[in-house]
């Protein structure tokens, strides 16, 4: 049994893998401050067995205590991801060390699943967009806010504009306050991925499939048709596929 640990900003996500099945799959609330909250409702999820744990984090100051509570309940010393991984491809991003793994992760994991060249998309607190390229590295990519830290923005800076719940829009005309913001953030989000995905297949080749992963990943991709597919547990079965892979070369 392996478990394998996505530490983002917003939530850390966890999968239990047996062998390569994904046999469970559940997400806590990332909490900086404290997480007694987090461990304590972790341990209702977690199975009674693992063998191996791997871990990626873009929180570097909550890393230290998840190792820690793994290695109290289950005796194991946690895989780290880190920039000294072999992902199969060569990194043209200065300075390496500054790239976030998550986008490592998932380049390797898109790249393992479509072959090269592969565009691949995160829709999550923030959104990325990167690319591996027809001679197998890692081109970088772009960064901007997603659709809740969009939705956060405006009602912390705008006295009159309410906090919303993102949700589907069938309309891009919104006839209240509150969706005409859950159509300007679903729709700009939107815009913006058409925009960067289209001139980066200029570059790129437009045979370049498209794959989408993130808390947002669905909702987005029903208003486009610029993402081929949606792979909602890209970093966990990445995550998977890194620690065979390093068990392999071992």
């Amino acid at each position: 049994m392996l478990l394998t640990v996505d530490a983002g900003n917003t939530s850390i996500k966890f999968g239990v893998f047996n062998e390569k099945a994904l046999v469970n799959r559940f997400a806590l609330p990332t909490v900086r401050r404290d997480l007694t909250s987090t461990f304590t409702n972790l341990e209702k999820f977690l199975p009674e067995k693992v063998d191996s744990i791997i871990i990626s984090s873009v929180v570097p100051e909550i890393e230290t205590e998840i190792r820690e509570m793994f290695f109290r309940i289950y005796g194991i010393d946690p895989v780290s991801v880190d920039h000294s991984f072999d992902f199969g491809f060569s990194v043209k991003y200065f300075p390496e060390n500054t790239c976030g793994i998550d986008r490592l992760v998932a380049a390797f994991a898109a790249k393992e699943r479509v072959g090269i060249p592969v565009i691949v998309c995160d829709f999550g607190t923030a959104v990325t967009i990167d690319a591996v390229n027809s001679q197998n590295e890692y081109i970088g990519g772009v960064i901007f806010p997603g659709p809740k830290t969009m939705a956060e923005s405006l009602s912390s800076r705008s006295s009159k504009l309410p906090a919303i719940e993102i949700a589907a829009r069938g309309d891009v005309f919104g006839n209240t306050t509150v969706t005409s913001i859950q159509s300007g953030v679903l729709f700009a989000v939107v815009g913006a991925a058409e925009g960067v995905i289209l001139r980066m297949k200029e570059k790129m080749g437009n045979e370049c499939p498209v794959i989408a992963t993130g808390g947002f990943a669905k909702l987005i991709a029903q208003h486009t048709v610029s993402i081929d597919r949606v792979e909602e547990n890209l970093i966990l079965e990445g995550l998977r596929d890194l620690f065979e892979r390093s068990a392999d070369r071992k």
